[in-house]
């Protein structure tokens, strides 16, 4: 009698710890295996990874406003935001990262920049986490199986300047800082004007450098008819402040970062990739921006707050509806950004367009 209680109590000892651990794998939220559910049936908890200080805090800025303004549209007392500040830099970003998934158990991670997904998005596709990136790197799709980007990639950029070219035969000369995504941009457009341009002249700067006065110096001495300019807004706000000290005339040809800077600093007849939201009457974009979300004194990127907006309105859909990365392929969402539509890539097939400035003002070509 007693050797049957000994095997009863322990009988029940171990259903005892197994329905704990059944119990314990339910909330924390994998029992159902599809990764991109929910962890709670009614909270959705967005961790955002974003440059809030440092050099590219313009961005970070936008970025915030972007996600807050998505947030008070939605109006739903069951999304949450977590922000968590990486400055930039890789090491921040891949602690960012973990404190969102380890102690706020996140459902999503949306992330901003190239440093920032080379950093987090091994571990995030370890995890098991879904991520939206605003990055420009297109490698994340591949590294990380649970990976969207909603923005558009480097070879989209480096198409829409290569195509500014090939009606043009021209010396070319380029300008870029040293980041992955701006070699790459390159090699693109390398392999695209290679046998129609003559790039003779390359140069790179590093993200420490600040001695524009002897960059430009030198490039006074080159002898080409245009100047390709790839570099982040610090130093792109550096470069054409000595531009206009030395009076260096060039014809400038630049990505998407001359959005944010002051139109004033480009010389005329500057043409640059942009987005056709800056040329249409935009309402709804407009009247978002009136709002006061502007958490610095830093002006608003229009590009990076839009796609901001939009990846938390999709991020939101797709957890609300209960949606796998596999059903947001092809599908189409109506963001202020435009139409934006997933590729089976994991990115979207982005609607770029050059812009000129003229006196202070961006017309489209």
């Amino acid at each position: 009698m007693n050797k049957l209680s000994i095997v009863t109590k322990w009988i029940l000892l171990i259903c005892f710890i197994f329905i704990i651990l059944i119990l314990a794998f339910i909330f924390k939220g994998n029992i159902t295996g599809n990764l991109f559910l929910p962890k709670s049936e009614d909270n959705i908890t967005i961790g955002i990874i974003a440059p809030l200080t440092g050099p590219l805090s313009v961005f970070g800025n936008s970025i915030t406003s972007g996600v807050l303004m998505a947030k008070e549209d939605i109006n739903d007392p069951h999304l949450n935001i977590i922000f968590e500040d990486d400055a930039g830099n890789y090491n921040q970003a891949l602690n960012a990262a973990t404190k969102l998934i380890e102690l706020d158990n996140v459902d999503v991670v949306l992330n901003f920049g190239s440093a920032s997904s080379q950093a987090i998005t091994p571990y995030l596709n370890d995890k098991n986490i879904y991520q939206f990136a605003i990055t420009m790197d297109s490698s994340i799709v591949s590294k990380n199986k649970n990976a969207i980007i909603i923005y558009p990639t480097n070879y989209y950029e480096a198409k829409a300047i290569s195509n500014y070219f090939k009606d043009k035969n021209a010396n070319i000369g380029i300008l870029y800082s040293n980041v992955q995504t701006h070699t790459d941009e390159i090699v693109f457009i390398r392999e695209n004007l290679l046998s129609i341009n003559n790039i003779t002249y390359i140069d790179k700067i590093e993200m420490t450098d600040n001695d524009f006065k002897t960059i430009v110096a030198k490039l006074k001495n080159q002898n080409i008819d245009y100047l390709i300019v790839l570099l982040y807004p610090a130093h792109l706000k550096l470069f054409l402040e000595e531009k206009i000290k030395q009076d260096y005339k060039i014809d400038l040809v630049g990505n998407m970062n001359f959005n944010s800077v002051d139109y004033n600093l480009i010389p005329n007849n500057s043409v640059f990739v942009t987005m056709p939201i800056y040329f249409e009457d935009n309402s709804i974009l407009e009247n978002l921006l009136n709002k006061n979300y502007n958490i610095t004194n830093e002006k608003v990127d229009k590009y990076i707050f839009a796609y901001s907006y939009d990846n938390i309105n999709v991020i939101y859909k797709s957890q609300k509806n209960k949606l796998t990365k596999e059903d947001l392929i092809n599908k189409q969402f109506e963001g202020i950004s435009g139409i934006i539509k997933i590729t089976d890539r994991g990115y979207i097939d982005p609607d770029l367009v050059m812009g000129k400035i003229r006196n202070g003002k961006l017309n489209p070509i």
